[in-house]
């Protein structure tokens, strides 16, 4: 296993009108470390070393390469057992993968509104009316109401086969795949739309079906770099992306990620939930998870489902699980039972905190800032000074220091609550707590703490916040390792360059 040294650099302190934190109690934080998987690790760390030695993707996973684990997961699953813990490693690397997918989604989503904004020329009939129709995917996906963008599609053009085709209730097949129905399969769609659009809806709806081995096979078969929709060629032509569908990935990556722990009993379970949830399949996730809190398993979590997380215990493992309960009943509709699932959950300590409103965002929307510190060197202090009073009992702490083990513990809460910010209305907040969860020493780029997944959401609350120069540079250096946002880049670099002209009066570049 390669070993990367931790990276911490204090960032400089930024006003964004957040109160100052009052000092934190972090007892319960530390009595956590001293029941923690960190803690055994600094003590003893051949665990951590056997782990990687037994199979070429650890080395991959810890340096952030996880569509390199991912594939060697994979192949060492083939012959294991249903229980045995690189079937975990290798779903915890697709669920990396679909985290990455979902930011994708965001950052074309964010971004379609304002690159049809810039676009003063909407270009001849049929462009315009396929820009009004991505612009309407573009507001249901931000759940606003798409009927202004609709009513802009005349009857004359290809694109009203869509308008009226997407209207509830609407009958045919091209209605049916549009809802993401399996009897739509196969439809066929308007002039404009690419072959690639088609398999990319015929790949949802049978997801939706449960058709799951020919979803993932058709999966495959989808050109990344071709758009949804195109007309005519070169500079002159238009390559449209739906930002319904730019997601989808996400759904392929959590399916693929339950598929590798369908037959697991053991706390691989935990895994397949969370799969299983990502995927929006909370009624089978849901009886995963009481079964587990009502018998878990009777040895402890094995390594590769606690190392590089945020559970670092045992009882760690099954609150994590309620929190999703949390989240499965509140899908469901019972929100009686998610609020008991969220009763039983502590506010004991800064990360038990940051779980507890996670998990209530699903019944309360309303964002409270102090679950976690202004100052993430104040969870930081709290685990290194329970691993330096093990003094030369700490045997490997050299190893947990190579691996930055305790940055990137914080760096899981951290981006946690950045997520809550961000679904709180405070991407500003959401921004700056991802940034300081980042390596900058590797700023912006693929390292081991910078997962892809962290990368892409930091793309796309810098879209949100209006700085899509700097989200680019996020996809740029993310392309080599996830060819998906290639799409995406081309987005950004035609809004900062209609920007640019509309500023300047000049086509200058928006590369």
């Amino acid at each position: 296993m390669a070993l990367s040294p931790a990276c911490t650099r204090k960032m400089a302190p930024v006003d964004d009108g957040t109160p100052a934190a009052p000092r934190l109690d972090v007892s319960s934080d530390r009595t956590a470390i001293r029941q923690s998987w960190l803690l055994a690790l600094a003590k003893d760390a051949s665990p951590l070393v056997s782990l990687a030695q037994s199979n070429e993707g650890w080395g991959r996973f810890f340096l952030g390469e996880t569509e390199a684990a991912r594939v060697a997961f994979e192949k060492a699953a083939a012959n294991a057992s249903p229980d045995d813990p690189v079937r975990i490693a290798w779903a915890r690397a697709e669920l990396e993968l679909a985290a990455a997918h979902h930011g994708l989604g965001r950052v074309v989503a964010l971004a379609t509104p304002k690159l049809m904004a810039a676009q003063s020329n909407q270009g001849d009939p049929e462009m315009a009316a396929w820009r009004a129709y991505i612009s309407a995917r573009a507001a249901s996906t931000l759940g606003e109401a798409p009927d202004a963008h609709l009513a802009r599609i005349p009857q004359t053009t290809s694109a009203a086969a869509f308008r009226d085709a997407i209207k509830p209730g609407a009958p045919g097949s091209v209605a049916a795949l549009l809802a993401g129905r399996a009897d739509g399969v196969g439809a066929a769609l308007p002039s404009g739309a690419t072959s690639a659009y088609a398999e990319r809806l015929n790949v949802r709806a049978l997801f939706a079906a449960g058709q799951d081995a020919e979803a993932l096979a058709r999966w495959s078969a989808i050109d990344t770099k071709v758009a949804d929709v195109s007309l005519g060629e070169g500079s002159d032509g238009l390559a449209l992306w739906d930002p319904g569908l730019a997601g989808l990935g996400e759904v392929v990556h959590a399916v693929r990620a339950a598929r590798a722990l369908d037959k697991a009993t053991g706390w691989g379970t935990f895994t397949r939930a969370q799969a299983l949830l990502a995927s929006g399949r909370a009624a089978v996730a849901v009886p995963v998870l009481e079964a587990l809190i009502a018998a878990p398993p009777t040895d402890d979590p094995p390594l590769s489902l606690l190392v590089l997380g945020s559970a670092l215990s045992r009882s760690d493992v099954i609150l994590e699980a309620r929190a999703l309960l949390v989240q499965g009943w509140s899908a469901l509709g019972d929100k009686a039972k998610a609020k008991g699932h969220l009763d039983a959950l502590p506010s004991d300590s800064i990360a038990h905190r940051v779980l507890q409103a996670w998990a209530a965002r699903h019944l309360d929307p309303s964002l409270d800032v102090e679950v976690f510190p202004a100052d993430r060197a104040i969870l930081v202090h709290a685990v290194t000074a329970e691993l330096d009073e093990l003094g030369k009992a700490a045997a490997g702490a050299a190893d947990l220091a190579a691996l930055g083990l305790v940055d990137r513990y914080v760096d899981s809460i951290e981006r946690r609550f950045a997520e809550l910010c961000s679904e709180g209305g405070r991407p500003e907040l959401a921004l700056k707590h991802l940034e300081a969860a980042e390596d900058k020493a590797n700023s912006m780029t693929l390292s081991p703490r910078n997962r892809v997944s962290s990368l892409m959401a930091a793309a796309s609350q810098n879209v949100r916040i209006g700085r899509p120069r700097v989200a680019l540079k996020y996809l740029t250096r993310l392309s080599p390792h996830l060819p998906a946002v290639d799409g995406a880049s081309e987005m950004l670099r035609d809004l900062l360059t209609l920007v640019a002209m509309d500023q300047e009066g000049g086509a200058t570049t928006g590369q």
